[in-house]
């Protein structure tokens, strides 16, 4: 599955060349000193997506995998401090690559796929971010209770052509109709994903030493769960649209 996710990566950035802004960004990880690396923005970033395949625990123990059972397919492989640091490096060019990930989806979805992802602190409460969550999609969008909106702000949403759809409390008198009582109680489908990403992909994470390398883990456990899933249908897109 390496190659198939790396081939995925060497897509991506080969479709971003000539554009200003990576430019800029790929000069920067690259360094203008010291030796030229020995791995590949797209080699990098494809062992830490596939790293989330394994329950290795942490990225040391992946490093040392790596050097003992993938030496044929990764050569030059740098020591670990190295490697963690250009890992960290990457966090900007894994954060564009998920993001494009999730405008694929965006095309017609409602299979769990993720189409939008805010961090927020624990103190935020999830209806003051699910504005922000819609501003990518257009359609229905169905929630549980957590997310009700005010008045104004439905009407907003609406004005945006977005339906915003929330599980009524018990206390609310309230009517749904048979489309709307389908279609949320299969809003479950999008915990079932945060269920496989804690459990299989290891998304909780609690050694990170810096905030970047907090962010690193989310976000390349993330991609790798999206990859995990729709596997087929990026290679397609990424052959039709980007060679």
């Amino acid at each position: 599955m390496y190659e198939q996710i790396y081939n995925l990566t060497n897509m991506f950035f080969k479709s971003l060349k000539g554009n200003l802004m990576y430019e800029f960004l790929i000069s920067k990880f690259n360094g203008k000193r010291g030796p030229q690396r020995k791995l590949s923005l797209e080699q990098i970033v494809a062992l830490n997506i596939y790293r989330f395949h394994f329950n290795t625990g942490d990225l040391k123990n992946y490093h040392k995998m790596i050097r003992e059972l993938m030496s044929d397919k990764v050569q030059n492989l740098p020591n670990y401090e190295n490697f963690m640091k250009v890992t960290n490096k990457s966090t900007v060019f894994i954060l564009a690559f998920m993001n494009f990930l999730m405008e694929m989806n965006r095309i017609c979805n409602e299979q769990g796929d993720f189409e939008n992802i805010i961090f927020s602190y624990a103190n935020i409460a999830d209806c003051k971010i699910a504005e922000k969550l819609a501003e990518v999609v257009k359609g229905t969008i169905f929630a549980d209770a957590g997310y009700l909106q005010k008045k104004d702000v439905l009407k907003q949403m609406e004005e945006k052509g977005i339906k915003f759809e929330a599980t009524p409390r018990k206390n609310m008198n309230r009517l749904m109709s048979r489309f709307e009582c389908y279609h949320i109680k299969h809003r479950s489908i999008i915990e079932s994903d945060w269920g496989t990403l804690k459990n299989n992909f290891q998304l909780e994470y609690h050694k990170a030493r810096s905030i970047v390398g907090m962010f690193r883990h989310f976000v390349y456990s993330i991609t790798a769960h999206m990859i995990n899933r729709n596997l087929d249908f990026y290679q397609n897109f990424f052959r039709l649209r980007l060679i």
